[in-house]
């Protein structure tokens, strides 16, 4: 498992940030999870490519998901303002 998703997957256990010797010894452990991944590596240029493709289409949505997605976030927008989903 890569770092990221160490992180995603188990998070900052409680008091990770406040003893740093118990950080230490959790981040080493990460570290050492991600050094131990068999998976084979992917190119700098290849994640690239994936993330530029998913940046795309998220700037391109539909205005029936754009609408879904304001409603599901309760964004408050005043009247009269412009409004730009940045991402």
């Amino acid at each position: 498992m890569d770092l990221n998703g160490s992180l995603a997957a188990t998070g900052m256990p409680a008091g990770l940030n406040t003893d740093p010797v118990a950080h230490d010894a959790w981040f080493r452990a990460r570290v050492r999870e991600a050094l131990e991944d068999s998976r084979h590596p992917m190119l700098h240029e290849d994640v690239e490519a994936r993330f530029e493709t998913r940046r795309n289409k998220a700037r391109h949505i539909s205005p029936k998901t754009f609408h879904s997605i304001k409603k599901s976030l309760k964004l408050l927008i005043k009247p009269g303002k412009q409004f730009e989903l940045a991402i």
